[in-house]
């Protein structure tokens, strides 16, 4: 009997000690607590930095190729757009070239047949 009074006993002090500690407020951060949150602020800052420094740095070079292929896209097509009207020009002077000469064949086979009646050109 007196060995559940004591263990009775136990368990209530126990218990009264557990409530009681669970009970404290949590200790006041230290100095070097509050070091450790500053430095880890500072990393925090430093690393955005150093990711917006790089950020910076892809889209100057972005830009820098950016800018050479517009240039170049451009250049080549001036360059095209000239041989296309090139192009042009040389299918309208090759269509008058077989014109006058689909003409020049027509009226010459027009004036031997003519100028040769008796003779035949097939």
């Amino acid at each position: 009997m007196q060995s559940l009074k004591v263990s009775q006993c136990l368990s209530l002090v126990l218990g009264a000690v557990l409530l009681t500690g669970c009970a404290s407020k949590p200790a006041e951060p230290t100095v070097a607590d509050r070091m450790r949150g500053h430095a880890a602020d500072v990393q925090q800052s430093a690393d955005l930095k150093d990711s917006l420094a790089q950020q910076w740095e892809r889209g100057g070079a972005l830009l820098a190729t950016g800018n050479r292929n517009v240039e170049e896209g451009e250049r080549r097509l001036r360059a095209a757009e000239r041989d296309v009207e090139r192009a042009r020009e040389q299918i309208k002077r090759g269509r008058g070239e077989v014109s006058e000469g689909q003409k020049l064949v027509r009226d010459a086979e027009q004036r031997f047949s003519r100028e040769f009646p008796g003779l035949e050109l097939n």
